[in-house]
């Protein structure tokens, strides 16, 4: 587990994703693309952009850019946020006709 742009346990604080970025770098370039997932958690009311801190687009509006600063490509990133937990969990909806 590693939380991208934390440095403590406790109350959220901005992030800076410097060793996180270059780690994503390095696992895509040994060929672990298609063995990542990249995830979040909003539990507390502390972590809403309302209460200073990233909220729910903390992924697509702080990791993304910096991880497209790496050289991260565009094709990557969507293996990364799309491909990779399409593949890890393969559920389909049912719909009801």
């Amino acid at each position: 587990m590693n939380c991208l742009g934390r440095k403590r346990f406790g109350l959220p604080i901005m992030p800076t994703y410097e060793p996180e970025s270059d780690v994503f770098r390095e696992l895509i370039e040994r060929g672990f693309l298609n063995r990542g997932l990249i995830s979040q958690d909003v539990c507390f009311k502390q972590m809403l952009v309302r209460n200073g801190a990233w909220g729910y687009a903390h992924i697509l509006s702080n990791v993304v850019p910096r991880l497209k600063t790496n050289g991260i490509t565009y094709a990557e990133i969507q293996t990364l946020l799309v491909g990779d937990p399409r593949r890890v969990f393969p559920f389909q909806l049912h719909r009801e006709r």
